[in-house]
């Protein structure tokens, strides 16, 4: 499936990926998670907020347990499988478990935080690569969206995808900002249709 069909239901991602937008039906997000992607951007003015939301979304949004190979600092190389967990910061880290330790040992679990890692990387069920993820102050990044303006995400997930993912954005290989409407129009701003949605608040 194309990527760019697979991830258009709300009018944003199109203005960040081509200038121009469609909306479609968001089915599968519950009628609190709408309410929250309308208040989206006043709430992403503020970092604490940023991370409240993410530590919100972590349970509204798809968060699939996933195989995962993880690049320490150190170099040592991991495999394990986990769901993108948040603290109550939102502060996001993976869960590595010891199978083979008792219940009741300490070192059955263990946490392993992006500023332990060199990158991430999701795997399918078959261990194949599916997406890179770097390390964050307070969460992995990944690129789930590509074209004029990049978009990345504090989770692995391109099926569905909408704002409420986002957290960064990246005007070609430029800098990664906060995704917030200042933002959007500074990189927007020699893309008039574009501009033009972004000034009328039309983001979805």
């Amino acid at each position: 499936m194309n990527k760019f069909h697979s991830i258009g239901y709300i009018l944003l991602l199109n203005i960040i990926a081509t200038g121009y937008g469609f909306a479609q039906n968001m089915g599968a997000i519950n009628a609190m998670h709408n309410q929250h992607t309308q208040n989206f951007f006043m709430q992403m003015t503020q970092q604490n907020a940023i991370r409240a939301t993410m530590a919100k979304n972590a349970t509204s949004l798809i968060n699939r347990k996933s195989n995962y190979r993880v690049v320490l600092t150190s170099g040592v190389n991991l495999v394990l499988q986990s769901r993108m967990e948040f603290d109550k910061t939102g502060k996001a880290y993976l869960v590595l478990e010891d199978k083979s330790k008792k219940k009741n040992d300490s070192l059955r679990t263990q946490i392993i935080l992006p500023n332990m890692t060199q990158s991430i990387t999701q795997l399918s069920g078959n261990f194949q690569d599916i997406m890179i993820g770097s390390p964050a102050d307070s969460c992995w990044l990944f690129k789930t969206m590509t074209g004029p303006v990049n978009a990345y995400s504090f989770l692995p997930e391109t099926y569905n995808l909408h704002i409420g993912y986002l957290k960064m954005l990246q005007k070609g290989n430029g800098e990664l900002v906060p995704l917030n409407e200042v933002n959007l129009k500074t990189l927007m701003a020699d893309d008039k249709p574009a501009m033009y949605l972004v000034e009328e608040k039309k983001y979805f």
